[in-house]
Order: structure tokens, then sequence, then C-alpha cells
């Protein structure tokens, strides 16, 4: 994919993103983006793997990065890359953003809760670049309606928005449950393994 001049995100998309951000405060959040060519169809939540500080950090195992390849090419959308909160933070990826290797970063910053900012980067030779997006309303990516003045999404957006939706209640409530299970702050061991830390 060449690089865009601008992101387009649908707004049902943005608003699943923001919804995640703002309800797993204080705590960073993230998961995947995909879409076709330059516009942002599909989003695909998960929970944070971090198992010490997840509110400056967030992480992603490989097994994750696989399911969310494998989730978009199910839908026809190209995975674009990942997306996650800085709770205090502006909307610009940190070193260790930059060092996962993933091309397109998408940040949310909640320094405003009530004002949060979504920034999208291409990381070309480790600088990131902002690419601007822009909020499109679902209805441009719907067909004209019929005599009847009814809407059907066409198969591969609905299904993408299902999915998201769904992944994002399933992810919700795993994440509600595990705050109820208080995790000693160990060091690491040795090699992390297939974790993959943003900042």
């Amino acid at each position: 994919m060449p690089s865009p001049d601008v992101f387009l995100i649908v707004k049902r998309q943005y608003d699943i993103i923001i919804k995640q951000a703002l309800d797993n405060l204080p705590q960073e959040s993230g998961g995947f983006i995909g879409g076709r060519d330059n516009i942002i169809l599909g989003i695909m939540p998960t929970v944070n793997q971090h198992l010490g500080n997840r509110t400056d950090t967030f992480a992603v195992t490989s097994s994750d990065i696989q399911r969310a390849y494998d989730f978009f090419k199910k839908n026809g959308l190209t995975f674009f890359g990942l997306y996650h909160s800085h709770p205090k933070g502006i909307a610009y990826p940190s070193q260790e953003d930059i060092l996962t290797g993933q091309r397109y970063h998408f940040i949310i910053s909640l320094q405003n809760p009530k004002s949060p900012v979504l920034a999208a980067y291409e990381i070309i030779k480790q600088q990131p670049h902002q690419i601007p997006i822009r909020i499109e309303l679902d209805e441009k990516f719907l067909p004209k309606s019929d005599a009847k003045g009814s809407h059907t999404p066409p198969p591969h957006i609905n299904s993408v928005f299902n999915e998201s939706g769904r992944h994002l209640d399933e992810s919700l409530t795993r994440w509600r449950e595990e705050k109820k299970i208080e995790y000693p702050k160990m060091p690491p061991k040795g090699d992390l393994g297939d974790f993959s830390t943003l900042a």
C-alpha cells in the first residue's frame, strides 16, 4: 500500500475506538486497524497483555497479531497496524511504539478525556510521519436507499461492523474480569518471548 495522504475512518469505528479507550481509563487499551486503500473500515479490539504497569504500557502477543491478520483477511480488508491509547500522554508514538516494527500507528490521547485526539503515523526509517485522519459518516459507505428509504450495508462492511462490536464486547468483559484480580508486579525473567510492547 503506498503512503496515503489521509486516512478516512468510518464514524462507527471511530466511536468504538474512543469508547474502548475511555472505558479502560486509567489503563492503556488498544487493538488493530484494517481497511481498504486509505479507508479504515474495521477494528479488532484486544486486551492489554502487559503483566505489570498497564497504565503506562500496552502490549500484544504475536498470536494477537496473527488473529488480527486473519480477521481482516476473512473480511476482505488489509491489516494497517496497531492503535492504542495514551491516557496521560500526547497522540504521538513513543520510542517503544516505533521499535515494534509496525508501519502504521494510531494513537489516542486522553489528556483531556472530554476531547480525545486520534492521530495516525507512518514510521519511515524509525521516524514518525503524521498522516491526517478524517472521520466519515457511515452512510457514505452504504449503497443508496431503496424506494422505502432503507439502507442495506454491503455484506463485507456489515460483517466487519458486527464482528468489531463483538470483539469489543468480549474484550471489555475479559478486561472487567481481569481488573478484579490483583497481579503481583514482578521483574521480567530472561527473554520476553513473543510480546510486543508499546508505551
